[in-house]
């Protein structure tokens, strides 16, 4: 069998790890991520990793922050007030929470803080700033 090449399905299980060796996220409990090589919808470093391979082949990939999840962005980082945002339950520092931001689109976001007028959350991903490696499986390869 020949390896991975531009417009062959490959069947990928990805796992997510930080620096220090605790699995973020993982694919291995689902069914393996469906990718057409060379499309451009994954990361490129990925697509790079996955050219010639052959299925059972495992390969890592190390990304810095700004190509995983980007740098921790202090502006991400702002008081609301509370009024207006319509909780169901009182948030607590500590939480996600979904919540419309202030460009109007919807995002999960972290409660750092919160008085009876504002509260303080963090729009970051939870991995931002963070230097990543992924494991990736090639579990299948459907010919173009």
């Amino acid at each position: 069998m020949t390896g991975a090449k531009k417009g062959d399905l490959l069947l990928v299980h990805f796992t997510s790890i930080t620096e220090d060796g605790d699995i973020f996220e993982s694919s291995k409990n689902e069914d393996p991520q469906r990718i057409v090589l060379g499309d451009g919808n994954i990361n490129p470093a990925f697509e790079e990793a996955l050219y010639g391979k052959k299925p059972g082949d495992v390969v890592k990939v190390d990304l810095p922050a700004e190509n995983a999840y980007g740098e921790y962005n202090k502006r991400l980082v702002f008081k609301l007030r509370k009024k207006g945002l319509n909780f169901t339950y009182d948030p607590k520092p500590g939480q996600i929470v979904n919540l419309k931001l202030p460009t109007g689109q919807n995002s999960l976001v972290k409660v750092m803080e919160i008085n009876t007028k504002t509260i303080k959350v963090d729009a970051n991903h939870p991995m931002a700033g963070m230097n990543l490696t992924y494991e990736l499986e090639l579990i299948d390869l459907l010919p173009e």
